[in-house]
């Protein structure tokens, strides 16, 4: 017979609890870790491929100021008429791209 304090225990496989020492309670912690083990590493992943495509659009972004930068100089070297006129070819080129309509854009 139970004393009880066997039968009130809740891992008492006696009392119709699980022993958490069994083969398949391992297994199945050893499982829920795998799962835990495997849903961090999609989460890192997730995280390294954020980080690159941000790093990816501050790459491009940066290129293209660049570029811009480069033309807003070659501009201010340019007679007061041409740059007049090339600043309204840049100012033109850049509305369309806010308005998403970049068939518009012209070298300068």
């Amino acid at each position: 017979m139970l004393d009880d304090t066997e039968a009130d225990h809740p891992d008492s496989s006696a009392a119709g609890g699980v022993d958490d020492d069994s083969p398949a309670a391992a297994g199945a912690e050893a499982e829920a870790e795998t799962e835990r083990d495997s849903a961090d590493d999609k989460d890192r992943a997730d995280d390294k491929n954020s980080a690159d495509e941000k790093n990816s659009a501050d790459e491009k972004d940066s290129s293209t100021d660049d570029a811009l930068l480069s033309r807003l100089r070659l501009i201010e070297e340019r007679p007061l008429g041409e740059r007049a006129d090339a600043y309204t070819r840049i100012h033109g080129e850049l509305v369309a791209a806010l308005e998403g309509d970049y068939s518009n854009q012209q070298d300068v």
